[in-house]
């Protein structure tokens, strides 16, 4: 049983990020939450920049973290970054 607001399994969008995609979203990043007190989005946001996909239903499983310019901190998922 699901609690209100949240999704079934079946109404989740799962996309896998390949390497390519992983490099485009370390070319944005200026910073991440280890590094920078100004970090507004979480990386899943700049993945639904790049990846084109609904941010409503779509979680992302990366082939490998990116990592931050700066401090080289692995950024996840839900990582706060600054781009």
């Amino acid at each position: 049983m699901t609690k209100p607001g949240q999704r079934t399994l079946e109404e989740i969008n799962i996309v896998l990020i390949g390497e390519s995609t992983v490099a485009d979203a370390e070319e944005f990043l200026t910073g991440c939450e280890n590094c920078s007190d100004n970090v507004p989005i979480a990386l899943d946001y700049l993945l639904d920049a790049l990846t084109g996909c609904d941010p409503q239903v779509t979680e992302y499983v990366m082939c490998r973290p990116v990592c931050c310019p700066f401090c080289l901190n692995e950024v996840r998922e839900k990582t706060l970054v600054a781009v």
